[in-house]
């Protein structure tokens, strides 16, 4: 007979409480030992992994002493405790929130110590910033007096998931209010109330990168409407076009640079790098790390070299089938090339990253933050040559130099003939001979399909295919198999005040969390089409602007509605993206100057005996020499004069660090708290939810 037994977690079985009687709190305590989420109103929900017998439904020995340790480490810590069940039998949801007085304490002395550093703390503290404090308690050194929970990593790897609850009813009244208005949404900009909010429940990373998405679509109405006017009267490859699109790309550059300062200033957060807590157990020197850094270059053009290679390879496979065979099959045969990019490249992009991560544990990074920062940009070099390398090659070696071919045709046919001759099983491979002419349209194809198609393909990858995927794993019979162990079936009855909530939290946390860092790679990756080879086509403006208009808001309905809320963070600006963002803009007026110049006209020329470019070199390279020394000149001089009007006042070393060092020292008295978590009694109840949620098999009898 099936188990049908109540999970409200404010009670326990009869017998439980007659037998702990001796056990109930004061009466400063919560009633019941798990408490009421709504009087609780947790910081944070942890996802634990908590394996039960299937046959006496009793929790297995290693899980219930996980626990245990889990519990007793937070109580110690000073955190108020509450468990419910999950939607599944493997696991458990203990809600945490960091007891008043633990707190004030915290942010009285983070405050103090931030004082030293120039940062100007606000009086109100955010959900953000409360949420940031709290997992510095939770994931900081136990030297520093912090919990030191290193979740999913280590001997806490059992707890999966730390996911923010403190901020839900604002996130679900934001969600509620998007969904109400879609329309409006649709139609209205980005405003100033949506980047506080942001700020406020998200943090910094999260709000830059909307602000900076903001200010890119104005950007992208600006450059559509010279695009379209220099496509009517010039059409492709115009120098009026390339010079208009640098500058305003320049122009970009360093409004954004200016937004980003004046943003850091708004929410202060000047100084905040400095602020950065570093890893007191770690005994490598900061001149060891950036030698340990430095010894990463040779993997790093190890692996890019070895990128480009392939990618070369790829193209000459692509020549060869698709413009010198001619032979049967000579359709399908040409996806080969197109088929070993989409499936290789990905591989050793996804090879590249564990590399990374594994070199970052040597380098012996400081901070989370520094960590961060080395390995986003050890990936920069890779992800622009894998986005980048095909129209380079075009541009560069196939156009220019192309007709050449011509003269390596008879070799390459001899040598054909002589494959398939000393070989029957072989047919005989028909191949050009002679007048061999380039594909004069290569470039633009290849640019309108990186600037349209794969733009819209991402699109679907990253909205549509993930809910697809989640549907797909969330079946029973799935997700049965893919667990560490075999799931039973539960019945859940919450406690009709929490009823909601719960099934909205157990749903978020097995959402994927929100990375700012992905949308900002996509963003500069796309800067970095319109720089680097814009004069391919004028219009490009035009076709980023509808896609990223979609993407932004796309963006803000996923943080709200398809992801989990990722962990606040707070950082002084967006580096490195605005780095990227300077890097692309350089070596794009090295490429367009030279796209434009060589192939200026648009009708490029396809020959048997001559190159298509139009310019001799001797004329070009001056223009690029002048034109790459020009917009950094500018955007030099554009920063040190934002640089000046946001002037930083540096405080007094010395003085910083000896009053740093007393407060440090200085013990403060413990003010006694008003909640205590009876350990005993939480440990029991989770040991018996098993029990009153999982439903016998009837199958299995």
């Amino acid at each position: 007979m099936a188990q049908e037994v109540n999970s409200d977690a404010t009670a326990t079985e009869s017998s439980l409480e007659t037998k702990n009687r001796s056990l109930k709190p004061s009466s400063n305590q919560e009633e019941a030992p798990i408490g009421s989420l709504q009087q609780l109103k947790p910081d944070y929900v942890l996802k634990v992994l908590y394996l039960v017998d299937p046959k006496t439904l009793e929790p297995q020995t290693q899980s219930d002493t996980n626990l245990q340790r889990l519990v007793k480490t937070l109580d110690l810590n000073g955190f108020q405790i509450s468990v419910r069940p999950h939607s599944d039998s493997n696991h458990l949801l203990v809600f945490i929130k960091l007891k008043d007085d633990f707190f004030e304490k915290l942010a009285k002395k983070t405050k103090e110590v931030e004082g030293f550093y120039g940062v100007n703390s606000p009086s109100d503290i955010s959900t953000a910033d409360r949420l940031r404090l709290v997992y510095t308690k939770l994931t900081g050194e136990k030297v520093e007096g912090n919990a030191e929970i290193t979740f999913g990593e280590g001997s806490w790897k059992f707890v999966e998931a730390c996911v923010p609850v403190a901020n839900y009813e604002a996130i679900q009244k934001e969600a509620q209010k998007l969904r109400s208005n879609l329309l409006s949404f649709f139609s209205e900009p980005f405003s100033s109330k949506q980047s506080d909010f942001l700020f406020q429940n998200f943090g910094s990373p999260t709000a830059f990168y909307f602000q900076l998405s903001n200010l890119y679509i104005y950007w992208l109405t600006l450059l559509s409407v010279i695009g379209v006017i220099c496509n009517r009267i010039y059409g492709r490859y115009s120098k009026v076009f390339t010079v208009l699109n640098l500058l305003s790309g320049l122009g970009f550059y360093l409004s954004w640079y200016f937004k980003e300062k004046q943003l850091s200033m708004k929410w202060n957060l000047t100084n905040v790098s400095k602020l950065e807590s570093k890893s007191s157990g770690s005994k490598i020197r900061p001149h060891q790390v950036l030698l340990r850094k430095l010894m990463f270059t040779p993997i790093a053009v190890g692996a890019g070299l070895t990128l480009v290679f392939y990618q070369l390879g790829c193209f000459v496979i692509e020549i060869l089938l698709t413009e010198i065979y001619q032979g049967p099959l000579k359709t399908y045969l040409s996806l080969v090339p197109t088929i070993l990019i989409c499936s290789i490249v990905p591989i050793f992009t996804a090879v590249y990253t564990v590399v990374v991560n594994g070199y970052l544990s040597f380098e012996g990074n400081a901070s989370p933050s520094t960590k961060r920062k080395s390995f986003l940009i050890k990936m920069f070099v890779f992800n622009f040559l894998a986005s980048y390398m095909a129209l380079i090659i075009t541009s560069f070696i196939y156009l220019p130099f192309g007709y050449k071919l011509n003269e390596y045709l008879p070799h390459i046919g001899s040598y054909a003939e002589k494959v398939s001759s000393s070989k029957s099983y072989i047919p005989k491979i028909t191949l050009l001979q002679s007048d061999y002419e380039i594909n004069k349209l290569r470039l633009n194809t290849q640019y309108t399909y990186y600037i349209l198609t794969n733009q819209i393909v991402g699109l679907l990858l990253e909205f549509v295919l993930p809910q697809v995927l989640t549907r797909i794993f969330a079946l029973p019979a799935l997700k049965s198999l893919m667990g560490p162990a075999k799931l039973l079936p539960v019945k859940l009855t919450d406690p009709p005040q929490e009823k909601e909530y719960l099934e909205s939290i157990r749903k978020m946390v097995e959402l994927p969390e929100f990375s700012a860092d992905d949308e900002f790679r996509q963003l500069v990756i796309q800067f970095g089409f319109l720089m680097l080879f814009g004069p391919a086509s004028s219009l490009g403006p035009v076709i980023s602007l509808v896609i990223e208009f979609f993407q932004d808001k796309a963006d803000y309905f996923k943080l709200l509605n398809l992801t989990r809320v990722p962990l606040p963070e707070r950082v002084e600006n967006a580096f490195p993206w605005t780095l990227f963002i300077k890097i692309l803009l350089i070596i794009g007026t090295i490429t367009s100057t030279s796209i434009s110049l060589m192939y200026n006209g648009g009708d490029i020329v396809a020959s048997t005996s001559r190159t298509s470019v139009k310019n001799s070199w001797y004329l070009i390279l001056p223009f690029i020499v002048i034109g790459g020394i020009l917009v950094h000149s500018v955007s030099f001089f554009g920063e040190m004069i934002i640089n000046e009007y946001y002037v930083e006042a540096s405080p007094e070393s010395v003085k910083k660090e000896a009053a740093l060092a007393r407060l440090m020292e200085r013990e403060e008295e413990d003010k006694p708290s008003t909640y205590v978590n009876n350990v005993n009694e939480l440990l029991k109840f989770a040991s018996v939810l098993p029990k009153r949620v999982i439903v016998e098999d009837k199958k299995t009898k």
